[in-house]
């Protein structure tokens, strides 16, 4: 099967409609990529997202559906079609582990047919994999971010956090440290899943008197897809450290027989 890329992009700018903005830098490397569609668009089955790096190398490939997702763990565990997923009018994207890299400017193409739907009023026909094409989506990450015994993570686009994911702050502490460390996360919603080991003491800290109601930490996983109780969890921590969780909620947003295979399925939160 060939991929067919459109030569130009059409669409005019992709600064509004994308995050991070195309052509911006300083852009957040744990970031969810987000394009935004005039209305709610449709994924294809055998659709897929390209990111190249400035010289045209391609370092990741993400399909709509069937993606195995590498963890700090060592895991590789399947979590079919989250990677690219459709949330309102957005089509959000979240890159392999380890692919975006600091200090790196990147750009996304996406084949035609891959996402049905219209981008200021223009039939969406994918975008070029050329980075010298016009209003192609491109953008620039900022210089590395070292672990710091207090972080904070906020979700929100506008926010100037020191991480827009909680994987992102865990990736800064890494698997090996033996220090304590507090990630205060603003309120939000956290479509990560969470697989990873700790050698210290890590603190994951939602808002105060909030009950853990306004900092949701959610995925879809269960047995039928990784059979294990080390890989079947939306949220699993593992190794010699200690784990604190406070004030957050932690959702395995499986829902037994309606959109999954998972009929009788052990599916752990955590």
């Amino acid at each position: 099967v060939v991929a067919d890329y459109p030569l130009s992009n059409t669409y005019g700018s992709l600064a509004t409609v994308t995050y991070p903005a195309a052509a911006s830098t300083n852009a957040y490397e744990d970031a969810t990529l987000r394009l935004a569609f005039d209305a709610a668009p449709t994924l294809s089955n055998g659709g897929f997202i390209s990111i190249y790096k400035e010289d045209g190398t391609l370092v990741d490939t993400i399909t709509m559906i069937d993606e195995i997702q590498k963890t700090a763990a060592g895991n590789p565990i399947k979590v079919k079609n989250q990677l690219v997923r459709v949330d309102g009018n957005n089509v959000l994207i979240t890159p392999h582990v380890g692919v975006i890299q600091p200090e790196t400017k990147y750009f996304v193409g996406i084949p035609e047919g891959s996402i049905t739907g219209k981008i200021n009023g223009k039939d969406f026909n994918g975008l070029s994999n050329d980075k010298d094409a016009a209003d192609s989506w491109s953008f620039t990450t900022r210089a590395a971010v070292a672990a710091t015994s207090v972080m904070t993570v906020n979700v929100s686009e506008s926010s100037e956090s020191d991480f827009r994911s909680i994987n992102g702050a865990l990736a800064a502490i890494g698997t090996e440290d033996t220090g304590s460390y507090t990630i205060n996360v603003a309120a939000g919603t956290y479509y990560e899943l969470i697989n990873t080991k700790i050698a210290g003491t890590v603190k994951i800290v939602g808002p105060t008197n909030t009950l853990g109601d306004s900092v949701i930490i959610k995925y879809i996983n269960h047995n039928d897809w990784n059979g294990g109780t080390a890989i079947r969890p939306s949220f699993y921590v593992g190794g010699t450290g200690n784990l604190v969780l406070e004030n957050v909620t932690i959702w395995n947003a499986t829902r037994r027989g309606v959109d999954t295979e998972a009929q009788e399925a052990q599916a752990e939160a955590i």
